[in-house]
């Protein structure tokens, strides 16, 4: 019936666009394009979606259909499609590159306002900052700062300043650090300079401090062991035999209860072994005595001193009378001695004796020591105390005014037994 729709309902089948009236056939318009419905296929342009979905397509667009369109990222205009193009003066921000691989260039990675660069080349990296190399790391994992790295003979090392000082370097157990040396090949070989070379290592807990004399650039060095702090805390001078057995040579060992000097060249008598300067002025020395013994020297040169007046018995005398000489047993391992009483002899002869009698002090003290976890971080800490300790007076058996008083008593006494007609 002319006018009247259709109802097509519970329709098994779609009907064949040739079955369609011809009305359907009439061309309408979208966007700028006529389309005619039916069994015409038409291709639409200029045509603005919104909100648009496709889906289940069987197949990508051809690369070839976008070839004629290109967009402009920074200053480069891109063609869509078959073409690749590569993008310059571009700023990424929050980007994040996943999967594939990323191949750079030497001076590949650059930033011009701060002038930094960082580039790979042969293997190796550089980074530069404000036009010059700051780091170079070569191929076997050296690094050098402000300077390319030597090899160094399969350890690793970390140089800086210049080509062969100041550089760091370890190999598991061992590590070095150097100055005007570096190490190929299990010889250390002199810089670039023709100064003296030193070396500091740490190995199964000694350190070990090296040194040697100056010589031609590039030559090989012959270290000596200089000084030695082993892992019992006894420290060396030119000496590296453990335990008090000095070797051959000048040399020290400064144990924690212990001081060992050895002399094997100089005089016998007169050799030092320790001297004690103040203000420039040498107060005093212990020097070798003999083969077999040493001296205790104070100084006591005559230039020195001033209004010299020999002792009389009259000074002596008195002093000696008032000396009080003792015999005691020290409380700490019940020996007997004789000796002095400081306090008492400080009363006669005052610049023998240091401190005052019956001094003491306060002193800290842990009551309860701290408590630490696996990591040794204190988790409670030390629970601290004060209590008074005393301070004990100490007397100087070889100060100068006491055998002065002692010698010349004698010497008055030796004078009256020869007047005596005794001596």
């Amino acid at each position: 019936m002319s006018g009247v729709p259709y109802t097509f309902a519970s329709a098994t089948s779609s009907i064949p666009l040739s079955e369609l009236d011809t009305n359907f056939a009439t061309p309408v318009t979208i966007g700028t394009t006529s389309v005619t419905l039916g069994n015409t296929v038409t291709t639409l342009a200029n045509v603005a979606l919104a909100n648009v979905t496709i889906s289940s397509v069987a197949s990508g667009i051809p690369n070839n259909f976008l070839a004629n369109s290109s967009v402009t990222i920074g200053n480069t205009s891109v063609a869509l499609g078959n073409t690749v193009t590569s993008l310059g003066n571009v700023t990424l921000t929050n980007v994040t590159i996943q999967g594939g691989t990323s191949n750079v260039s030497t001076n590949s990675i650059v930033n011009g306002t701060s002038n930094v660069a960082i580039a790979s080349a042969n293997g190796a990296i550089t980074m530069v900052t404000n036009g010059n190399t700051a780091v170079t790391i070569d191929t076997s994992q050296n690094v050098g700062v402000g300077v390319t790295p030597n090899a160094w003979g399969g350890v690793k090392a970390i140089q800086i300043f210049d080509a062969t000082s100041g550089a760091f370097s370890g190999s598991g157990y061992v590590s070095y650090t150097s100055s005007n040396c570096y190490y190929v090949g299990g010889t250390w070989y002199r810089g670039g300079a023709s100064y003296g070379s030193n070396l500091y290592s740490q190995f199964n807990g000694q350190h070990n401090w090296n040194i040697a004399g100056s010589g031609s650039a590039g030559s090989a060095i012959s270290f000596t062991q200089a000084m030695t702090l082993d892992n019992s805390g006894n420290l060396f001078g030119g000496n590296t035999t453990t335990g008090t057995s000095l070797s051959n040579t000048n040399s020290w060992i400064l144990q924690p209860n212990s001081f060992y000097i050895q002399h094997v060249s100089g005089s016998a008598s007169g050799t030092p072994y320790m001297n004690f300067i103040y203000n420039a002025i040498s107060i005093g020395s212990i020097t070798q005595s003999g083969t077999g013994n040493i001296a205790l020297n104070g100084t006591s040169d005559r230039r020195l001193k001033s209004n010299i007046v020999q002792i009389t018995t009259s000074q002596s005398g008195p002093i000696i009378d008032a000396l009080k000489p003792s015999s005691f047993t020290w409380i700490d391992d019940n020996k007997s001695d004789v000796g002095f009483i400081a306090d008492e002899m400080q009363a006669v002869i005052p610049n023998a004796v240091m401190g005052e009698p019956n001094a003491t002090k306060e002193e800290e003290y842990e009551i309860t020591p701290a408590v630490k976890d696996e990591q040794g971080n204190i988790t409670t800490s030390a629970v601290m105390g004060t209590r008074t300790v005393p301070v004990y007076q100490q007397v100087n058996m070889t100060n100068q005014e006491l055998i002065a008083y002692l010698v010349a008593e004698v010497q008055s006494l030796r004078a009256r037994l020869k007047a005596a007609n005794i001596a």
